[in-house]
């Protein structure tokens, strides 16, 4: 084979190549557009360690996560913007004195059955310290687990349970205290759903 011909077909097998292992490469991960809103007076290192640890448990789902914090007094911040497509919202709220007594939810998702989508979700402060103060985690992975199990049903387009991991109704003392990787991470079907959620969410 003539030298020029060879060089040609060097460059043709490169160019193969580069389109395999381009396609071979994984597409980004989806971004999902959250704006938290603190009413409950925290120090703002506080609820940014919360949603680090929030972060990375949604990250489980290869899912990206871009927080906003808004901050209630400034009208014209980021938060004041109209929300754009596939946005969503998560509060953290103070219950009413004295309403907390035997076995009390950490929050809600609020879902359009029908859509089955949601834009809002609730957590709880106050349960959540009650837990805290028994010493098998601290606070802001807690709230952060509670963010994420939240924002778990909005994405998931469902208030459903699970019988394990991230997504089950209740999180008992022993299970803090044991702290399995399992207990703390979505299913392949619910991380494969969020995906799937959040990559319609963007477009």
């Amino acid at each position: 084979m003539a030298p020029s011909s060879i060089a040609l077909a060097a460059a043709a097998l490169v160019a193969a190549m580069s389109g395999t292992l381009d396609a071979a490469l994984p597409s980004p991960s989806p971004l999902v557009s959250v704006r938290v809103a603190d009413l409950t007076g925290r120090p703002i290192s506080d609820v940014k360690a919360a949603l680090t640890e929030a972060g990375r448990l949604i990250a489980t789902a290869a899912v990206r996560v871009d927080w906003t914090i808004c901050d209630l007094a400034d009208l014209s911040g980021p938060c004041s913007a109209p929300m754009a497509r596939g946005e969503r919202v998560v509060r953290i709220v103070a219950l009413p004195s004295g309403i907390i007594s035997g076995r009390v939810r950490l929050g809600y998702a609020v879902l359009d059955a029908t859509a089955q989508t949601g834009v809002l979700a609730t957590v709880y402060l106050d349960p959540i310290a009650k837990l805290t103060s028994e010493g098998p985690v601290d606070e802001a992975t807690l709230l952060g687990r509670a963010i994420a199990h939240e924002l778990g049903h909005l994405l998931l387009g469902s208030n459903a349970h699970s019988g394990g991991g991230l997504m089950r109704a209740v999180w008992t003392l022993d299970e803090l205290r044991r702290n399995r990787q399992s207990d703390w991470t979505f299913s392949e079907r619910q991380a494969a759903t969020i995906r799937r959620s959040a990559s319609v969410s963007v477009k």
